[in-house]
């Protein structure tokens, strides 16, 4: 479903971007404001279209988070950069009251990020000529320790009972209120169950004719354990242990690395041998819980989804055991098509449409800039395929173009000489990127670099089957040929360096 909602807000959002920037070129001013005014309603849809898909996962079980170690600083020093427009728009001040005497935190900073602009938003667009302020606040409960994220405005606020309706879908405070200001309510709820996720919650206080005060908690150290929705989280990668025992000198230390795809451990250990660490390799758990006790690694990198014996018990045994319970964890995991890394076997994943300077930054850090070299566009989507061969013409790469993979092979046998990356589409009629790709590398060999082009959520199998097939997965975004020639140039550049 989220393919077929977002693939035709590609071309509305894509070729209105292009004909801006023709229109800026050619000094068409009047054509400037309707064309701002169609692109800034898809970019509105596209938001729309995102928060019922983060509330489908949400009411599903299936959202994902990542817990790392971050700043509130600095990612609160983000929120108040992109929260000051909003701000202004209604002429109110944005304060920010930092009273906390720590900085570092363990959670996800993504969906932290989410729930303070979230709240924020809501309270610029409900306040006008006032203030919003962001309170920074710990408190302990129990054996646990919580940030309390208090946004406050000085806007219309709330009786009793349009609180009490704050919190359901589609929904906001009155009718009113809906055609004054707009919006669907979503927002909250998301907020609301995704600091639960994180072990908190969202309370608010209101006086009506005053101002609002909404007031996210999440567990300042968070891990799985402290999940008040454990089941509905998978994770991307989860550090697990005393990983500040890992040493920085490098050459001194030995990573175990534990997982059953060949093609992965094979990318891990040259990436760790390169960077100056000494590698153990195990192909199950239980060889990997015997290597850790004889040979007791600096740290372990742990594969989740493995036959037999799968992570979860390689990780309580190691945790059990006398010998191995301080050695860190880094527990890796293909779960959410979004996460990057070694597990998936793709040098980078962007969303379609894609945004012109990440692809072209990822393309150039792979294959280098243009300069003659080719790019192979396999893509049933004429729209698509029209703005992706623009991009990368405008950055001086030669294109090849085929609508599928049928075609996209017949062409290649007869080209004299192989393009230098190939850009693929997954879904696509006669011949889609999967047979494709069968076909390609037992004809033609491993040696081009391919990188997938998809708006589909991939399964699985999907995942499996694209490890150490292809370099790098690019997920169909609003401004996918925004950052195609960059994703091509750094392709091709880490190509030529390996």
């Amino acid at each position: 479903m989220s393919h077929e909602l977002r693939t035709p807000l590609n071309a509305v959002i894509g070729l209105t971007e292009m004909l801006k920037e023709d229109a800026e070129d050619d000094n068409l001013d009047d054509y400037l404001e309707p064309l701002d005014r169609i692109h800034n309603a898809s970019r509105h849809l596209l938001t729309l279209i995102n928060d019922v898909l983060d509330l489908s996962k949400i009411e599903a079980g299936k959202i994902e988070l990542y817990f790392e170690q971050f700043l509130v600083s600095d990612i609160m020093r983000d929120i108040m950069a992109t929260s000051e427009p909003l701000a202004q728009k209604n002429n109110n001040e944005l304060i920010l009251d930092n009273n906390l005497d720590f900085d570092s935190i363990h959670s996800d900073q993504t969906r932290v990020r989410q729930i303070v602009l979230n709240l924020v938003s809501n309270a610029c667009k409900f306040t006008e000529n006032g203030q919003v302020t962001i309170s920074l606040n710990s408190r302990a409960k129990g054996e646990k320790e919580f940030l309390d994220i208090a946004i406050t405005d000085t806007g219309i606020g709330m009786s009793e009972a349009q609180v009490n309706k704050l919190f359901q879908a589609f929904t906001q405070a009155d009718s009113s209120t809906t055609r004054k200001y707009g919006g669907t309510g979503l927002g909250l709820i998301i907020t609301k169950h995704l600091s639960r996720i994180m072990g908190g919650d969202v309370d608010v206080s209101s006086v009506e004719g005053e101002g609002t005060t909404f007031t996210a908690s999440i567990v300042i150290n968070a891990n799985s354990n402290e999940n008040v929705e454990a089941d509905a989280i998978k994770y991307d990668a989860v550090v697990l242990g005393d990983t500040d025992k890992v040493s920085s000198s490098k050459a001194e230390h030995t990573i175990l690395i534990i997982d059953d795809d060949p093609t992965v451990r094979d990318l891990m250990k040259r990436q760790l041998e390169r960077d100056g660490f000494g590698v153990l390799i195990a192909e199950d758990g239980p060889l990997g819980i015997k290597i850790a006790i004889e040979k007791q690694p600096d740290a372990v990198v742990l594969d989740i989804l493995m036959p037999g014996m799968d992570g979860w018990s390689v990780l309580r045994t190691l945790k059990a055991s006398k010998e191995t319970a301080n050695i860190p964890v880094i527990m890796a995991s293909i779960l959410d098509e979004k996460n990057r890394g070694f597990s998936l076997g793709a040098a980078d994943y962007l969303s379609k449409p894609v945004e012109r300077d990440r692809l072209i930054s990822s393309i150039e850090k792979l294959i280098g800039s243009g300069d003659g070299k080719t790019v192979f566009i396999i893509e049933d989507d004429d729209e698509l395929r029209f703005l992706l061969r623009e991009a990368l013409s405008k950055e001086a790469y030669d294109v090849m173009e085929a609508e599928n993979g049928k075609v996209a092979l017949e062409e290649l046998e007869a080209a004299v000489g192989s393009p230098d990356l190939i850009l693929l589409d997954l879904n696509m009629p006669v011949m889609n990127g999967f047979e494709f790709l069968e076909i390609y590398r037992e004809k033609f060999g491993n040696d081009v670099p391919i990188v997938v082009v998809t708006g589909a959520d991939l399964t699985e199998k999907d995942k499996k089957f694209l490890s150490g097939e292809v370099t790098r997965i690019l997920e169909k975004t609003p401004d996918t040929e925004g950052t195609i020639a960059g994703d091509v140039a750094k392709v091709l550049r880490n190509v030529r360096m390996g």
